[in-house]
Order: C-alpha cells, then structure tokens, then sequence
C-alpha cells in the first residue's frame, strides 16, 4: 500500500490518548528516525493510566517502517516480560502512529520495504502467543509521550531509569493523559 491509498482508509485520529480497558495493559510504541540514527521507545500503561514497564533504545535502521516495527517488536517483548506480573490482565492493547505498519500486521499485506518483512513475521508469531492482544493506530498526539521518549532515545538524552523516576516533563505528560482521560 502506498501513502496516498492510506490516506483514504485512515480512521479519525484520537486526539489524545485514552485509558486501555479496565484490567488491560496498552503498550505505546513509537521510533524517531534519521538517516544516521533511530531511537526507539515503548511505554506500557495501565487501566489507570500508570505506567507499568517500558523500553528505549537508540540504533540505526534502512527506512522509517523498519524502525517503527523495531519499536513493536519491542512492544511485544516487554508484553511478554510483564505477563508474569500483570496476568489478571493478560490483554495488551498495543500502539503506533504509523498506519501503514497496522495494517501490514493486522491484515497480512505484502511490503513493499523487504527489510521489514521479517521484523513483521517476528511480531505476528510472538503475539499470538499472549493470551489477548489488539493492534490499533493512534495519532502522533495521542502517542505523545512514546514519541517524546523516542526523540530522547535518538539522541541518547533517554534516563535510563524514566519508568521508576521520570523526568518532570514525560511526568507532565504522563499526569495530562491519566488526567485528560479520567471519567
């Protein structure tokens, strides 16, 4: 599928970003890529909008949809490193900003980017092995903090320990969604 077909299949942006479902996990995922240099982020939250797990890291990657599906196949890591400790819930709701790679993973299309085939068949096998597991597109908005830590993890400005003590800024962001979503 090519940019100009995705744009007439784009579902309406959310324009923030909203608590997963009661007992679920939703996992954000997000890449900043150069031409030099890529970093990768990954936040996991739950149905109270804390966070509960997460990932960076900063590599290099061939094009923007290998670096985004990096980012998943992390997503899909650390869903399985927190099933142990989150097995009440057991759902994980995974994210991205990027639309073509959604569909790529939920529909089974062919890439045109053969780079990224094999990262794609990694995240389909290694997802059908949680107990429950959806995929869906946010914007870059409602994917915010992700795309934030991506930006840090880029440029190996990430603290290492964000999860457990997040700077003030990711803090504020992460306080503006829990808040902003709250019923």
């Amino acid at each position: 599928m090519h940019g100009k077909d995705l744009k007439n299949i784009r579902p309406p942006p959310k324009p923030k970003w909203s608590l997963p479902r009661p007992h679920h996990i939703k996992i954000n995922c997000d890449a900043s890529w150069t031409s030099l240099d890529v970093g990768v982020a990954v936040v996991a939250r739950n149905y109270k909008g804390q966070v509960v797990g997460g990932t960076h890291f900063s590599t290099t990657a061939p094009s923007p949809l290998y670096a985004e599906a990096l980012a998943l196949c992390s997503g899909v890591f650390l869903a399985h490193k927190l099933l142990p400790q989150h097995c009440l819930a057991g759902s994980f709701e995974f994210e991205s900003d990027s639309l073509q790679l959604v569909h790529l993973i939920k529909n089974s299309l062919p890439s045109s980017d053969w780079t990224v085939v094999p990262l794609i068949e990694h995240i389909r096998d290694r997802t059908v092995a949680l107990p429950s597991y959806s995929w869906s597109w946010s914007s870059r908005k409602a994917n915010q903090v992700a795309d934030y830590l991506a930006c840090l993890a880029r440029r190996r400005m990430c603290p290492a320990d964000w999860v457990s003590h997040p700077p003030s800024f990711l803090s504020m962001l992460l306080c503006k969604d829990a808040v902003s979503d709250s019923p």
